[in-house]
């Protein structure tokens, strides 16, 4: 005794999910993606390189969505990845310049100008 599933009714769907209202939405960009998660990664340890390829990520993102028509989905993620970008940067050149203000007073307060005009001939 078997029992055969009904032809007429079916588990599967045999056509595409739509979102109410009939709007399909594209795909997400992956370089918006991995714009805004270099950014976050970029505020959270060491800026230089995620900062760096988050910018140049989020502008080409931006660019691709842009030219895409609205067949790509993530301006939004791009524009935070470079803004994030720029933050980690500006904080990078910051402390940079704290780091190098540092060693400047250190070496100015120890006599270490001194040092450098005796090697002067």
């Amino acid at each position: 005794m078997s029992i055969e599933p009904d032809p007429t009714t079916s588990t599967y769907a045999t056509e595409p999910s739509v979102p109410p209202g009939g709007v399909q939405f594209g795909a997400t960009n992956g370089f918006a993606i991995a714009s805004l998660v270099l950014g976050i990664v970029g505020l959270t340890g060491f800026p230089l390189i995620p900062s760096v390829l988050a910018l140049i990520f989020g502008y080409k993102g931006k660019r691709q969505i842009d030219r895409s028509g609205g067949a790509e989905q993530g301006r939004g993620l791009a524009v935070a990845g470079i803004v994030l970008g720029w933050i980690g940067t500006v904080f990078l050149i910051l402390l940079g310049l704290l780091f190098a203000l540092a060693i400047a007073f250190s070496v100015a307060s120890s006599g270490g100008v001194e040092i450098f005009e005796r090697i002067r001939p």
